[in-house]
């Protein structure tokens, strides 16, 4: 909340405390130490008035709508991207609360050559693999020589990395990669081809 709206707000529910109270503002010669109308009982009552303001405030699931959070892609264009592991796309995003999850998506067109062979693309979020629900990739095998370019849509939600019990609010980068596939062996992987590929992140509050 701005601070002039605070600040605002704070004046008058103060003001509004002291009408109902019947105590004028304009008096305020001391009494037992304390100006007229600012006892600390009435202080009190103040500071829990605002306390409960600001608690009605803060964000919650119950408030929250989708259509407040945010939404950011980025776009690369590849005539031939021949990374076999490693970093292929890169998103910087500010998550706006605690308690959202992530929506990633990625997508371009993915191929493996060799006979047999394999990859694997994911995504991580500040370095890591999501861990709840569960990571978000794909893979790829095929057991023929063809060299087949096969469109791919990678699609999956990240509430937490298990470095924390969920993603927290803040700046988070979102990467899109493509490696090996465990016990499949080094291959030689291409993704996108005379393409635009697109990785997108979106904040969602719950239920999911």
């Amino acid at each position: 909340m701005h601070l002039a709206v605070f600040v605002t707000v704070s004046f008058l529910m103060v003001t509004a405390l002291e009408t109902v109270q019947g105590r004028p503002q304009q008096n305020t010669a001391p009494h037992n130490g304390f100006p007229l109308g600012r006892s600390p009982s009435s202080l009190a009552t103040r500071v829990e008035a605002l306390e409960a303001l600001l608690r009605s405030l803060e964000p919650s699931t119950e408030h929250c709508t989708n259509s407040m959070l945010g939404y950011k892609f980025t776009t690369r264009y590849a005539a031939n991207n021949d990374i076999d592991n490693g970093e292929l796309m890169r998103v910087t995003f500010k998550k706006k609360y605690p308690f959202t999850i992530l929506r990633v998506r990625f997508s371009s067109n993915i191929r493996a050559l060799g006979e047999p062979s394999a990859g694997r693309w994911y995504i991580l979020i500040d370095g890591r693999e999501c861990t709840s629900p569960s990571k978000v990739d794909m893979v790829l095998y095929k057991g023929s020589s063809e060299n087949n370019v096969i469109p791919a849509v990678l699609n999956g939600l990240c509430q937490s990395t298990g470095h924390t019990p969920s993603i927290p609010a803040g700046i988070h980068h979102v990467t899109a990669h493509v490696g090996n596939l465990p016990n499949a062996g080094t291959h030689n992987r291409y993704t996108g081809w005379i393409s635009t590929g697109i990785l997108e992140v979106q904040e969602l509050c719950p239920p999911y």
